[in-house]
């Protein structure tokens, strides 16, 4: 990125590149899967009868990881401010007047295409694979993690219960309006955090309600509680924002030089509880990865094993 903005000339051409740059990552991902691949397979590093499944489920994350910043990226080919009186300017080129020749034209070959193929097109592909591999286990009679293709998609509904199993849909919707209100929503001032912090509340109420979590390894609770203090997480944090976007760098309104106690100690708090959280959820996925669902159970009693 710092190449580009070195050789470019303007704004305007480092967008085109940067975005021309994200429209094609995907394509040069999965090459690069296929390759990787491919090579493990010449060299007889793997048996070959895997090595179709771990291509296809490898592609599938990859295109999964990296989708939410393509949603970012072509949302932002859309959007414009209006500059004074001057009229209307790409948000992230700002010397680029917005609906006009140069502008229809990045929109119509890059921005369009984009939304097809990966905001819309991704999603819907996961669905309907998603979805007719639960028809097809449900018309044989059997488990669906016992079906072929399990591997590659199994990621999108394994952890939610029969009746929830399309919840990852609602993800992938709340990481699309997420994407919106941050490309879009800062036209609205301090009603973009807010807008924001509206979306995570009801997130948080609608997850409590639903549990869509399954129970089939007794992973509900655990599953469903690193949800909900992650989106805690996010809610205090943009609670914290808007805080700070009244008292900005926390200082007193009535007397020039001096902060607010309270804004410092909670920035602080908010920070630590982030911290704590984080931490949290990265030692849940190492207990469960190597002791399982039931790690605190196996804890006390190698405690109890090693003091008799």
């Amino acid at each position: 990125m710092v190449f580009f903005l070195l050789t470019s000339t303007n704004f305007h051409h480092f967008f085109l590149l940067t975005t021309t740059r994200w429209a094609i990552i995907p394509i040069i991902l999965v090459l690069a899967c296929q390759l990787f691949w491919y090579t493990v397979e010449k060299c007889q590093l793997n048996d070959p009868k895997d090595i179709k499944q771990k291509l296809h489920t490898s592609t599938v994350a990859v295109l999964y990881l990296i989708w939410p910043s393509l949603c970012s990226q072509t949302f932002g080919a859309f959007a414009c401010k209006s500059v004074c009186d001057n009229g209307s300017f790409l948000r992230v080129a700002i010397d680029e007047p917005c609906w006009e020749y140069r502008h229809w034209m990045h929109v119509g070959f890059i921005g369009i295409p984009m939304m097809i193929m990966y905001i819309f097109g991704l999603p819907l592909a996961a669905f309907l694979a998603t979805r007719k591999l639960q028809l097809r286990a449900k018309r044989k009679k059997k488990q669906t993690n016992t079906m072929k293709g399990h591997h590659t998609w199994g990621a999108f509904y394994s952890s939610f219960r029969e009746e929830t199993w399309w919840w990852e849909g609602t993800v992938a919707a709340r990481k699309v309006v997420i994407a919106l209100i941050g490309v879009f929503g800062a036209e609205l001032g301090a009603m973009q955090v807010h807008l924001t912090i509206m979306l995570v509340m009801m997130i948080i109420v609608i997850t409590a309600v639903v549990r869509p979590f399954s129970n089939s390894a007794q992973q509900e609770n655990l599953l469903q509680g690193m949800e909900l203090a992650s989106l805690m997480a996010v809610f205090l944090t943009l609670w914290a924002a808007s805080v700070f976007s009244t008292y900005p760098k926390c200082e007193d309104p009535n007397e020039a030089g001096k902060t607010i106690v309270w804004c410092d100690f909670l920035s602080v708090v908010v920070g630590l509880v982030d911290f704590i959280i984080l931490i949290s959820l990265i030692s849940c996925f190492i207990a469960v990865k190597f002791f399982g669902v039931n790690f605190g159970a196996k804890l006390i009693n190698n405690t109890r094993v090693g003091k008799s």
